[in-house]
């Protein structure tokens, strides 16, 4: 796929990616059960689309430098999305300054490991998995489990 056309699919894909996290992740919602509603939406998108995933990881990093700026892009914006999760660490803890962006990345590399494999009908019962990981960090094991697994109220 030439830059040209990979730059418009990787920005459709990621527009696309975007909403769905946006309508997920609505305002009323406490961080860390948007987080728990994103990890869900976003890995029935990545189960729907798999084609889009691909686009936005693997092949992303196979485009090289310019490819790789777009990948990071995506990353930067779910760290964005995970760094709130601090203000609920104890006064007295602090995490790495890497962490927002390990746990993006790792989530996004799962999820398209599963793709490239076609292993996508595994993704769904991921979910509470994947969210439990990413808010264990800030709220500890046991509380990130209990909201990670609290039924889908949406």
């Amino acid at each position: 796929m030439g830059e040209n056309a990979f730059a418009g699919a990787f920005e459709s894909a990621y527009a696309r990616f975007h909403v769905v996290l946006l309508e997920a992740c609505e305002e009323g919602r406490d961080w860390p059960r948007r987080i728990v509603a994103g990890v869900r939406a976003g890995i029935a998108f990545a189960a729907a689309d798999p084609e889009a995933v691909r686009t936005l990881t693997t092949d992303a990093m196979a485009q090289g430098a310019e490819g790789i700026d777009r990948y990071e892009r995506l990353v930067a914006y779910l760290r964005g999305q995970l760094a709130p999760g601090r203000a609920h660490l104890p006064p007295d803890e602090q995490l790495p300054g890497v962490i927002e962006h390990a746990l993006a990345s790792g989530v996004l590399m799962l999820v398209a490991q599963r793709v490239d494999q076609g292993r996508t009908a595994e993704l769904p019962a991921l979910a509470p998995e994947v969210a439990q990981f990413l808010l264990t960090p800030y709220l500890g094991a046991v509380e990130a489990r209990r909201v990670a697994n609290e039924p889908d109220r949406s």
